[in-house]
């Protein structure tokens, strides 16, 4: 994901679709190691992870509350016990319920 780093020319922004970058930007991108580099990676790569499981996670509750009447809560509160626990579960995975 970061792994084309190396190869942007700092100097090319709004000809490429890019806004051109902040002074600490380009003194971050000039200084950027391959273990730099290889972090940024790995948490890009944990931020997909997270953001399709959150996304799975609300495909099976809208396939949960499919079918049934009323808002979200309402859809819930009619699902077999065993299934509102499971969609409230995956409401908490996907970030829209604390």
């Amino acid at each position: 994901m970061c792994d084309g780093l190396p190869y942007l020319n700092p100097f090319e922004g709004p000809e490429q679709d890019r806004p051109p970058l902040s002074p600490a930007e380009l003194t971050l991108m000039q200084e950027a190691t391959e273990d730099d580099l290889a972090l940024a990676n790995a948490c890009l790569e944990i931020e997909q992870e997270l953001r399709q499981r959150g996304w799975d996670a609300v495909e099976h509750v809208t396939a949960l509350a499919a079918g049934r009447h009323g808002t979200l809560p309402e859809r819930i509160n009619t699902l077999p016990d065993r299934e509102a626990i499971q969609a409230l579960c995956d409401l908490c995975e996907a970030r829209w319920m604390y």
